[in-house]
């Protein structure tokens, strides 16, 4: 009899600890769902991976059109109160934009301020207004990727052709320009000098939709580069 009761005792002792222990999980898990993603050691949904900038509005005239080292334009100079700044647009925009801005007239550009190479502003264009006519940045058109041919050409370097980096990652024939990776030009030295005759073949670039040269330079991409009486593959 003693040892019965003691028994029911004892199961009465504990009767309060089994029924506390499910409050007290669910009081860690309200505590849990309480805290920030941060204090939980995630990340908050929807956050910023630094894809926005803030666009802004230029007015001013427009000075001149530039072009890059393809001489393909992608770009003009923006004269404003007494100060030029450099306006950036892809190339494939260039037909478009040039059809409705013109050298020395008046034009209003959206797009954010970035550093150039040489440490001055640079405005990306988002947008250009001339007139009643606007052009906004677009992707380029995936169904007019340019057809390349294979080729081959001679001649003596005119020039070097470098990057943004100041790498040189081409040289100019004449009126064609010769594109192969800057590792291409470091391995090879002194021998892609100005002056220096070379044989190449490789694939004329073409025209993608929408851009316009400063002139008719055929952009050929390597594949051989024989120069002082050795030829290369180039990869």
């Amino acid at each position: 009899m003693k040892k019965m009761l003691v028994a029911i005792i004892a199961l009465i002792m504990c009767a309060p600890v089994f029924s506390q222990q499910p409050e007290e999980t669910h009081h860690r898990g309200q505590r849990e769902e309480g805290r920030s993603p941060h204090q939980r050691g995630g990340r908050p949904h929807g956050r910023e991976r630094g894809g926005l900038r803030v666009l802004s509005e230029y007015k001013g005239t427009l000075v001149d059109f530039t072009y890059n080292e393809e001489k393909a334009y992608n770009g003009f100079t923006l004269s404003a109160e007494g100060k030029n700044t450099e306006v950036r647009f892809a190339p494939h925009l260039a037909k478009e934009i040039m059809g409705a801005a013109k050298k020395g007239g008046n034009v209003t550009v959206m797009g954010f301020k970035r550093s150039g190479k040489d440490g001055a502003d640079v405005i990306v264009l988002n947008s250009i207004t001339s007139g009643s006519k606007t052009v906004y940045e677009h992707r380029p058109d995936r169904d007019g990727r340019p057809k390349e041919e294979f080729t081959k050409a001679d001649g003596k370097v005119t020039a070097l052709a470098k990057d943004k980096e100041g790498r040189v990652n081409g040289v100019y024939l004449d009126k064609s320009l010769v594109r192969f990776a800057p590792h291409v030009a470091f391995q090879l030295g002194d021998k892609l000098s100005v002056g220096k005759a070379i044989t190449i073949t490789g694939y004329v670039r073409g025209n993608r939709e929408g851009e316009v040269f400063v002139e008719n330079t055929k952009v050929i991409m390597a594949q051989t580069l024989a120069v002082d009486g050795t030829t290369y593959a180039v990869r």
